[in-house]
């Protein structure tokens, strides 16, 4: 479940998407999800503990990406 994913609007190099993911594990938590494009990058990351400490070093995505890649088609 998605609680909110937002497009960017602007052309220019920068956050491209940002979505409020809620946590499997703790239901008052929530993780953010933001695609980043710039002249040197494209990336997905995620807040989660998953991304940000196993996935990362991985070049792999958390299930947070997944979902919201999913969710808007890409």
């Amino acid at each position: 479940m998605i609680i909110k994913i937002v497009k960017s609007e602007r052309t220019r190099n920068g956050v491209k998407l940002y979505a409020k993911v809620p946590s499997n594990t703790y239901w008052q938590k929530f993780h953010y999800v933001v695609y980043v494009r710039t002249s040197q990058m494209k990336r997905w990351l995620c807040s989660c503990p998953d991304q940000i400490f196993r996935q990362t070093g991985k070049r792999r995505n958390c299930q947070h990406i997944h979902a919201v890649r999913k969710k808007v088609g890409l």
